[in-house]
């Protein structure tokens, strides 16, 4: 039951991106100043892709507390792990498609550029 408790509104802040969740807020502080015309592509596919990573721990706790669910829980339980299992995935769908989008959208043509140390 715990689980439950922890896993659903983890999800929830993972779905609105809010505060450490959101995986731009890991990476301004290594983030050079957009002044010579350098956009911010990098920073957007960076943090979509670690926040896609760090929505993964709620969909673990959902899974796990979804195979210790006895059958003294209250059925609300298993319906509150159901919806943070299925909105975990979600996000990390979402996070994933809007980062290939911007992919295609930005200047970055590969995925070699992420990892430029330059």
């Amino acid at each position: 039951m715990v689980r439950a408790f922890i896993a659903f509104p983890l999800t929830l802040l993972c779905l609105l991106g809010s505060g450490p969740l959101s995986g731009r807020n890991f990476l301004l502080p290594w983030y050079e100043d957009v002044n010579g015309g350098e956009s911010y592509t990098r920073l957007i596919v960076s943090a979509l892709v670690i926040s896609a990573v760090i929505a993964i721990a709620p969909l673990w706790l959902a899974i796990s507390g979804l195979q210790k669910v006895v059958s003294d829980d209250p059925p609300w339980v298993l319906a509150l792990l159901r919806a943070a299992q299925v909105l975990a995935v979600t996000v990390i769908v979402l996070r994933l498609i809007a980062t290939v989008t911007a992919l295609l959208a930005g200047e970055l043509n590969d995925l070699s550029v992420l990892f430029q140390t330059s």
